[in-house]
């Protein structure tokens, strides 16, 4: 099929796919900017992103299937991008494999997902360098095959994600450990507290974003910071960034370093960690059904740090 690229209707057509693209992604922009935000909407959103990507993938594999080139030769949209394209695939399989050599134990993201990037890029390079349609209509048989596999991966969170993201209460024996009123420290476990338990976080690396903006709260992260740093919780080793100002105290995860915490913390009345302290009286213990895990970074690279049994400790009975 011709496309006359020199007329203004020739050349919309031939960059059917782009606009489409372009069109979808600014509709969902302002669909997503336009409601107030809740899980129902993000779903929405997130299908409709699907459809947009299926409608443009439809129309690339329909230009090719179809022949359509320009009257002045070479493939419409990629004749003048073909290697850079190419390069692009390359650069995307790279990034792919240092993910998965760099982060073996991340649920999202497999030797299944690598496998499909690969199968995927590897029907667009059949695209782009060979002529024969055949082969090029088979690769494009083999991308719609790929669709439903992709799909059965949609859902790629960890079970310890899925668990604290479910709409179900809490359970009841986790809730019977912790007073509705108390303020609580979860060890790497700020989406437990928001998600699941609907409460409150003391403290988390992650909620010291605000410090660039707000005078108040930057010092009242760095103070508590601090008064966290000698537990050497797992907080800290989730970003470089986040780590105590001052480097002398030493690790004290015992009766002294939880005392000592609670004293400087007046408002904090329980903590939840992962591993227990030395001389210390557990005001309750509590064992998910399911294992938690998250991925901890150090400056010798990634590890996956793993619990199913949670300790809790009252700071009333140390004050």
């Amino acid at each position: 099929m011709p496309i006359d690229v020199t007329l203004p209707g020739g050349l919309t057509l031939a960059l059917a796919p782009d606009l489409i693209l372009m069109a979808g992604a600014m509709v969902l922009m302002l669909w997503s900017a336009w409601r107030p935000d809740s899980a129902s909407h993000q779903r929405s959103v997130g299908i409709g992103a699907l459809v947009v990507t299926l409608i443009t993938t439809a129309a690339v594999i329909w230009f090719a299937v179809s022949g359509a080139a320009a009257k002045q030769g070479g493939i419409v949209a990629v004749d003048s991008f073909r290697w850079a394209a190419l390069l692009t695939m390359g650069l995307i399989l790279s990034s792919s494999v240092t993910r998965l050599v760099r982060h073996p134990a991340a649920a999202e993201f497999t030797i299944l997902s690598l496998a499909l990037i690969a199968a995927a890029l590897a029907v667009m390079a059949v695209h782009l360098l060979l002529a024969d349609r055949r082969i090029v209509s088979i690769s494009a048989l083999a991308g719609f095959v790929l669709i439903p596999v992709a799909l059965a991966q949609w859902d790629a969170r960890s079970p310890w994600i899925r668990y604290v993201e479910s709409p179900e209460p809490p359970p009841k024996d986790l809730v019977s450990l912790l007073p509705a009123n108390a303020s609580i420290y979860w060890e790497s476990g700020l989406e437990m507290l928001w998600l699941r338990m609907r409460h409150a976080s003391y403290f988390s690396c992650d909620q010291g974003t605000g410090v660039m903006f707000y005078r108040q709260t930057a010092m009242a992260f760095k103070h508590r910071t601090d008064s966290f740093w000698p537990l050497r919780t797992g907080d800290f080793t989730q970003l470089d960034t986040c780590a105590g100002f001052d480097k002398k105290p030493k690790p004290e995860r015992n009766r002294a370093g939880l005392q000592k915490l609670c004293l400087r913390e007046p408002e904090l009345d329980y903590l939840v960690l992962t591993r227990p302290l030395d001389d210390v009286t557990l005001a309750g213990t509590w064992k998910s059904p399911v294992l938690f895990q998250d991925i901890q970074s150090t400056t010798d690279g990634y590890f996956a740090r793993v619990a199913d049994h949670f300790y809790f400790y009252s700071c009333a009975s140390v004050r």
